[in-house]
């Protein structure tokens, strides 16, 4: 009889527990617009984790899913519960979106130029910066999720591009010369303790690495020689040579990217590839260049691919195969086709998530008819702000990285992410 009393008194206490759960979770969601989680209690603990044991809840506006969050919202726009808040928070609710943007320490004291994350979720910062969080870096540093680190001696000038390969290997490109007392002709590579020269390197500096399935290196930039052979403005690393990729293009470099199928894309201010007219922006299948349609009318800034292949430019361009497109467009592999009304200035970097949903950071003030303050996600359908965004009227985002669980990282000439402070570097949880 005991244990039925008492079964039947914890069934009744999970019940009371979870309606209460629900109807402030449920509240909490209408009135904040579902936008982030802060905490609004912390004697609330037991009353939430009794509740995390039924696993899940049904709301207004989808099912919340304790170990994974809320789902099949009608707008789509899925959230996420994460173990850490739950322990720390007691109760949860959804907060304003400027919640969700964090400094990342003390930041640094000058721009950051380019991003990378590797497979451990390690994030790289280059740029022209020698301090990091108060650390000395010079140029180059490391993120390990609560402080950062010098990569040995860094650099003796500024980087322009990060990469990572499948390896976890970082591979740096800029205006340097020589690495950890190395030289390392304006690019180099890490491999956790030790920087290594990439041959003779480039005669100027890079600004756009990208890697295909076979674990080649490719490099556009500045550049008219690698390795001591002449490639203009783009050429193939091997892991032991340098090749160019026909008789290169025209005029610079500033983005690659590559799909599934192996294809590389190059994206910049030329208008010449291989000998073709290609309009800033060429596709290279391994033997030979070609145009995507027409082209663009203006410079490309940056590529990205998603995982159907699709691959979208941001850049200065206000049409692209012959339609007007505002500085930002998708090739579906035949044609062009606009985002929406795309944005009011020019878009620098681009980055794709596992789900598809693309993000654009740059110096624009409206992404589609929404105030977006250089950096905005679109979804497929819509243009979204990210908070109050980024910075003042003169600052910008040079690049984004994503390090695939739950964080935007954002680099540029900013010091202040969604109002707060944040000194060139921000992170915005997704």
């Amino acid at each position: 009889m005991k244990t039925a009393h008492f079964r039947s008194s914890m069934i009744y206490f999970l019940s009371m527990a979870a309606l209460i759960v629900s109807l402030l979770i449920a509240s909490s969601v209408s009135s904040n617009l579902l936008s982030g989680w802060r905490q609004i209690g912390s004697h609330t603990g037991s009353l939430l984790n009794t509740a995390l044991s039924l696993g899940s809840l049904h709301l207004p506006h989808g099912m919340l899913d304790f170990a994974s969050g809320i789902h099949n919202r009608q707008d789509g726009r899925d959230l996420r519960v994460f173990s850490r808040t739950v322990k720390t928070s007691g109760i949860a609710q959804l907060a304003d979106d400027d919640g969700r943007w964090y400094a990342l320490s003390s930041g640094m004291n000058v721009n950051v130029h380019a991003l990378a994350v590797d497979g451990e979720g390690k994030l790289f910062a280059g740029g022209y910066f020698v301090n990091a969080g108060g650390v000395s870096a010079n140029h180059i540093a490391q993120w390990d999720g609560s402080q950062w680190s010098a990569l040995g001696s860094g650099v003796d000038g500024y980087v322009s591009v990060l990469a990572v390969d499948g390896e976890g290997i970082l591979y740096a490109g800029g205006g340097f010369t020589t690495a950890g007392g190395v030289s390392a002709n304006r690019i180099v590579r890490w491999d956790g303790s030790a920087w290594t020269a990439l041959g003779n390197g480039l005669d100027s500096y890079p600004e756009a690495l990208a890697f295909d399935g076979q674990g080649n290196l490719y490099a556009g930039g500045n550049f008219t020689s690698a390795g001591g052979v002449g490639a203009n403005y783009i050429a193939k690393w091997d892991g032991s040579n340098w090749a160019p990729l026909d008789s290169g293009m025209n005029a610079s470099v500033l983005a690659l990217a590559v799909d599934r199928q192996g294809n590389l894309y190059a994206g910049g201010a030329f208008t010449i590839a291989g000998g073709i007219s290609v309009n800033y922006i060429a596709k290279w299948d391994g033997n030979n260049w070609s145009p995507l349609g027409s082209g663009m009318n203006h410079v490309v800034f940056d590529l990205a691919v998603d995982k159907d292949d699709n691959l979208y430019a941001g850049g200065k361009f206000t049409t692209a195969g012959g339609v007007n497109i505002n500085r930002i467009a998708r090739w579906d592999g035949s044609q062009w086709s606009a985002l929406g009304s795309g944005m009011n200035n020019d878009i620098m970097t681009l980055a794709v998530d596992e789900d598809g949903k693309l993000y654009a950071g740059g110096h624009f003030r409206m992404a589609g008819d929404v105030a977006a303050n250089q950096i905005a996600r679109w979804d497929g359908n819509n243009w979204f702000a990210l908070g109050s965004g980024i910075g003042d009227q003169e600052d910008g985002v040079l690049d984004l990285a994503l390090d695939g669980v739950s964080n935007l990282y954002a680099g540029g000439s900013f010091i202040t992410a969604g109002g707060k402070p944040a000194n060139h570097i921000a992170r915005w949880w997704l």
